[in-house]
């Protein structure tokens, strides 16, 4: 099951610095962390962008990719020097034709980890609100 994903997926280097996704951009790659820390990073207006959030290694980041064409809602910024696993649309698209358990299983894992993001942040919100 794991062979079908790894071998449609491309290793991305990178330094600090690099902007691995940029906020408005078209959503079209799913990243997996594996080594380094990246800063998820949010721009409202004109406004400087505001950091919301550091990704350590094993964590997947720009989901979007899976769950349609919106465009990004963050920039995504590397920290440190460190490398992703990239899986884009078109492999995805491949993989939920020649491999649907396996993209279903990416699919609920993707879901999960976004759920356990929006149950932090719904914590976040109401210690902020007290």
């Amino acid at each position: 099951m794991l062979a079908a994903l790894a071998k449609r997926l491309r290793p991305q280097p990178f330094e600090p610095g690099t902007k691995l996704i940029a906020q408005n951009a078209r959503a079209d790659e799913l990243f997996f962390l594996i080594e380094g820390h990246v800063d998820i990073a949010v721009r409202v207006g004109n406004a400087p962008s505001h950091r919301v959030s550091t990704v350590e290694p094993g964590t997947v980041f720009g989901e979007l990719a899976l769950f349609g064409h919106a465009p990004r809602t963050a920039d995504v910024v590397a920290v440190s020097t460190g490398t992703a696993l990239v899986l884009d649309r078109e492999a995805l698209d491949e993989l939920a034709k020649d491999a649907p358990a396996t993209h279903n299983a990416l699919v609920m894992a993707v879901g999960a980890s976004l759920a356990e993001r929006l149950r932090r942040a719904n914590a976040e919100i109401r210690a902020l609100s007290r």
